[in-house]
């Protein structure tokens, strides 16, 4: 049954307008015209299309590399991990079929038999060896893997046994190992490093048939594939990066799903034959991050009293509400509730101008000051360039003159993803972060210590944090520690949390595909023919 909320709008009347402007006149030229073959075709011979638009293109598929969730709704698609968690954050086997703690600092993972990677190469331990190596090696830029300070050696015990060994007693290994997916070893080291981020082949139920850049991606089922053929033959990654005209190619049947609809055209999409609305709370949380390192264009953030100011002064109920339509959920902290040890009586920034200014005065800027935020409006932070100006607006009324400089996505990773060579992220900067519950780790070892990939936090103690957090010989030794992290996080921010945003999902009626729980990214093999 579709669910229906009623909200009018001059904006949705302005985009519907524009929807069918560009269904009377037809899509033609660049990104937004359709596949020559269409999308979802589904006759007695022809292969089932489904297809998919994202407003850019990814800038690597290599597994191992951060890719952000544009490169994840390719690479979800292609590679699988030993283990991922389901819509209740609990643990399930994927190419492993089950796991154990042998030891205090050791785990060993039985993987499952008869499974090939897309080349025909088999999947076996010698494969997660190389895999789990090649993730943790650092002759070349990879992702933020919490584990990798703490694996001492992977190890095939036999062709389908794998034993890692830790340097101190790691009970969340098996939770951290989500992040990492597979690719074909032989194939991989005979193409090379760097054209891996091009042709990954993986176990996973489609391989990539076709990347035309900045235009799409095409995947193609695997009829072998080890859990079942998947429904859908043919999927297309379609880069549109105009939301008005992924909205008039859902509504001409050009494309079958949209995502990070704006809340103005929920009523339009249900009043659309042949299409309907759906709604997830992601648990992504957008943040205003600081850069505090030694070179920051802004050293009055150097002022604990300063940041505070700027977490008082955020309005970000009336955000939430003008630019998401209450589509969300408020954050306190980048420290969720549904993290262990959370601690609900920690206090934290509300809306109040007064107390910014108060605080301002005392760090010696009564009249306050000048400093740029970078923001971006077509990634993973919902129409984040206008959410950065309205946090601008909100600084310029406790006396901060904030310029909000509006970049691309690609442009806005390249500065802020292992960019802090570069020195070209200014004081502030709209970011986001997701993970299950089970991966609190990640957003330690992510942005908050030094070492962290969007890390731009030069704080005093953070980085001693986040060892003891990440080091901790006992659940109960690391409680202690997240508990001292949420007071940092107030009295010492180097992030301010805005709300966890809520997602809106365009959908043909002629697909069937329930969104997941834990991430945006889509997997074609959850899509299947409507009945």
């Amino acid at each position: 049954m579709k669910k229906r909320i009623s909200r009018a709008s001059k904006l949705a009347a302005l985009i519907l307008a524009l929807s069918c402007a560009l269904t009377a006149c037809g899509s033609t030229g660049g990104t937004a015209s359709s596949s020559s073959k269409g999308s979802f075709s589904a006759g007695n011979d022809e292969p089932l299309t489904v297809t998919f638009a994202q407003k850019s293109d990814p800038t690597t598929l290599d597994a191992h590399r951060s890719y952000g969730d544009v490169g994840s709704n390719v690479l979800t698609n292609i590679t699988e991990p030993l283990v991922a968690f389901d819509g209740d954050d609990k643990l399930y086997g994927v190419l492993a079929e089950s796991w154990e703690a042998t030891g205090e600092c050791e785990w060993t993972f039985h993987l499952r038999q008869g499974i090939t990677f897309s080349n025909g190469e088999p999947f076996n331990a010698e494969a997660v060896v190389w895999n789990i190596n090649r993730a943790m090696s650092t002759e070349y830029p990879r992702d933020s893997y919490e584990f990798t300070p703490f694996v001492e050696k992977v190890e095939a015990v036999d062709e389908y046994t794998v034993k890692f060994t830790t340097n101190k007693p790691d009970w969340t290994l098996p939770n951290q190992l989500v992040l990492v997916t597979f690719i074909a070893p032989a194939y991989s080291e005979k193409i090379g490093e760097e054209a891996i981020s091009q042709d990954p082949v993986g176990t996973g139920p489609y391989t990539l048939t076709e990347w035309k850049r900045d235009q799409q991606i095409v995947l193609t089922a695997r009829k072998d594939y080890w859990g079942g053929e998947p429904e859908v033959d043919q999927y297309i990654i379609k880069v549109i990066p105009e939301t008005t005209t992924q909205i008039a190619e859902l509504q001409t049947g050009n494309v079958d799903i949209i995502a990070n609809v704006p809340f103005e055209m929920k009523d339009a999409l249900e009043n659309t034959p042949g299409v309907h609305s759906d709604y997830a709370l992601d648990k992504r949380v957008p943040f205003v991050a600081f850069n505090t390192l030694d070179w920051s264009p802004s050293p009055e953030l150097q002022s604990p009293l300063v940041r505070q100011a700027i977490g008082y002064a955020i309005n970000k109920e009336a955000i939430l509400e003008n630019f998401l339509g209450g589509y969300g959920e408020i954050m306190q902290s980048v420290y969720r509730p549904d993290f262990p040890a959370y601690d609900a009586s920690i206090c934290n920034f509300e809306y109040n101008p007064e107390k910014a200014k108060e605080l301002l005065a005392q760090a010696g800027y009564p009249d306050g000051f000048s400093v740029t935020m970078q923001a971006c409006g077509n990634g993973s932070v919902l129409k984040g360039t206008e959410v950065a100006q309205a946090i601008a607006k909100d600084l310029q009324a406790v006396g901060i003159q904030c310029e909000v400089e509006a970049l691309d996505y690609n442009a806005m990773r390249s500065y802020i993803i292992g960019g802090q060579e570069q020195q070209k992220v200014s004081g502030l900067y709209l970011w986001s972060w997701v993970s299950s519950s089970e991966s609190f780790e990640s957003h330690v070892t992510g942005y908050l210590t030094s070492q962290g990939q969007s890390c731009f936090n030069g704080i005093d103690g953070y980085d001693e944090l986040g060892e003891k957090i990440l080091n901790a010989h006992t659940q109960e030794e690391q409680n202690q520690y997240l508990v001292e992290l949420q007071h940092k996080l107030f009295e010492d921010p180097a992030v301010i949390a805005l709300y966890k945003q809520g997602m809106i999902y365009g959908i043909s009626d002629k697909i069937e595909w329930n969104h997941s729980p834990n991430y945006t990214r889509i997997r074609a093999i959850d899509i299947s023919v409507a009945e």
